[in-house]
């Protein structure tokens, strides 16, 4: 029976690869800061099968290791290792708030690295295991607003990119997951979110990926394509699809309000507002 340790469990994209993990037979180690809900939602998943919650906070670096070394003392060797973990907040040039910015790169990208520094030493001393990390396409372009939650995404990207060519002969599978939007139980922020995915469906599209032995997964295909082409847009052509119109949507942030009236009808043109770790 494998063994996995998933960050920021207790609800959304986290909570749904516990349950995934579990139904196809993983131990699971649950991780998150929000312990109330993390023990309510672990009892739940007892009922199908092993389960340990850990209540944390990515950012503490004792505190991961000591989480790390708990699993593989109660169950031994950890076999998957899922840096879910992650916080959202509009980051706007003007009145920049500096405070947040550091914030998510601390949680998104040195939460990662805190699991990281804790799992890889024991799976380079079996020369097995897989690192998996939750990144975003905001990483690979981002919108008016998002300068510090995409910073954090890209960094996450860099890093797992690089330490993949350093691994990988050792025998670790390292995997970047760049999704789109995700539907999860979060309050509605009024932004409009064309072609979201289910986070069930979402999940398991993430476990298969990583079985399938997979270094990137990407979806859904059609806004993951559409993004990684954006990339290769000219600065000036991105510029004018997406660029701040001081309080008037652009270009391309109406045609995502179009297209986001087939789901979620919103007059909200900023992309990031606050999402909590869960």
């Amino acid at each position: 029976m494998k063994t996995a340790i998933v960050t920021g469990a207790a609800g959304g994209l986290g909570l749904e690869l516990c349950r995934a993990l579990v139904l196809r037979g993983y131990r699971v180690a649950m991780f998150s800061r929000d312990a109330a809900q993390l023990e309510i939602e672990a009892t739940t998943l007892r009922a199908k099968g092993q389960v340990i919650a850990l209540p944390g906070d990515v950012t503490d670096t004792a505190r991961v290791r000591e989480a790390v070394e708990h699993v593989e003392a109660t169950w031994g060797p950890i076999d998957l290792a899922i840096a879910n973990a992650g916080i959202r907040n509009a980051t706007w040039a003007e009145d920049f708030p500096l405070g947040w910015a550091k914030r998510l790169m601390e949680t998104n990208y040195f939460g990662m690295l805190h699991l990281f520094d804790a799992v890889i030493p024991r799976m380079l001393d079996r020369n097995q295991g897989c690192f998996v990390g939750i990144a975003s396409l905001a990483g690979i372009r981002c919108l008016p607003g998002g300068s510090g939650y995409g910073a954090s995404k890209a960094a996450m990207q860099a890093f797992l990119d690089t330490v993949r060519l350093e691994l990988g002969p050792r025998g670790i599978q390292v995997v970047t997951i760049n999704p789109w939007f995700i539907r999860t139980p979060a309050k509605d922020d009024g932004v409009p979110r064309p072609m979201m995915v289910e986070v069930d469906w979402a999940a398991n599209t993430i476990v298969s990926g990583i079985e399938a032995g997979k270094k990137q997964i990407e979806f859904p295909l059609l806004p993951s394509l559409g993004w990684k082409l954006l990339r290769l847009f000219p600065n000036s052509a991105f510029a004018w699809l997406f660029g701040h119109r001081h309080g008037r949507s652009s270009i391309g942030l109406k045609i995502l309000m179009l297209a986001g009236k087939l789901g979620r009808p919103s007059s909200n043109h900023r992309l990031f507002r606050r999402s909590d770790e869960s």
